[in-house]
């Protein structure tokens, strides 16, 4: 999946409360953000950052990181922002 375009599904809101813990909880598990290093550490939140991530997660063959990084790429810019500050 790549980042939102008018044709990806943004997250519903239960889907955002969700998405929000789950990437709090890896943030604890991988203080430096892994493959999400990019975005979750250094605050790049540009869909670009996010797709890189997403291609490096894949690569890397890091389920989780991938899993996380699909749901950055479905979130808004304001969405990942608020994420962001709350890691």
């Amino acid at each position: 999946m790549m980042p939102n375009t008018e044709d990806s599904p943004r997250l519903t809101q239960a889907e955002n409360i969700a998405a929000y813990e789950r990437i709090a909880a890896f943030t604890l598990a991988n203080p430096v953000g892994c493959c999400l290093h990019v975005v979750l550490d250094d605050g790049n939140l540009d869909n670009d950052s996010v797709a890189f991530c997403q291609r490096w997660a894949r690569n890397k063959g890091h389920d989780e990181c991938i899993a996380v990084a699909d749901l950055l790429a479905r979130m808004s810019r304001t969405q990942r922002t608020k994420a962001y500050r709350n890691t």
